[in-house]
């Protein structure tokens, strides 16, 4: 492959790779988590290949040196917006994480409080606990 084309390449992995971050991000918006699944053979291709196309990179510091300055604005742009769909979507995946997160604690808290044993006061004004909590299984789906 030639200078170019390896720069070429990795414009377009970044553009297909920023492609599929919308395209999770929008999942993730509409609540459609279970969709991203089909997305990431797809992306885990496409990652291994931009990472094979940076090493030929960074092994060979000239080519981007002696590259066309339109390509390499081309790829800094590409990289640019890569990079800021990238942290719309780590906001998004950690707003889904935590929204699990409270909805799961919510629920074991509320499991926790219908368990407790009821109180009363017995001799000497002490509270008698009346009998042991049973046990409770939770399941969860660790999906976000």
């Amino acid at each position: 492959m030639t200078e170019s084309g390896h720069i070429s390449a990795v414009i377009s992995l970044t553009d297909q790779l920023s492609e599929l971050v919308e395209q999770e991000t929008a999942l993730l918006r509409e609540r459609k988590t279970g969709e991203i699944g089909a997305l990431l053979e797809q992306k885990s291709a496409l990652a291994a290949q931009y990472a094979r196309e940076m090493n030929t990179l960074r092994r060979n510091r000239s080519v981007i040196e002696v590259a066309a300055p339109h390509l390499i604005s081309r790829l800094k742009s590409a990289t640019r917006r890569f990079q800021n769909l990238l942290e719309e979507h780590r906001r998004w995946l950690n707003a889904a994480l935590h929204l699990t997160e409270g909805v799961v604690k919510s629920i074991s808290e509320e499991v926790a409080r219908k368990n407790q044993p009821v109180a009363a006061y017995g001799d000497n004004a002490r509270v008698n606990r009346v009998g042991a909590p049973a046990p409770t299984s939770i399941a969860l789906n660790q999906t976000i």
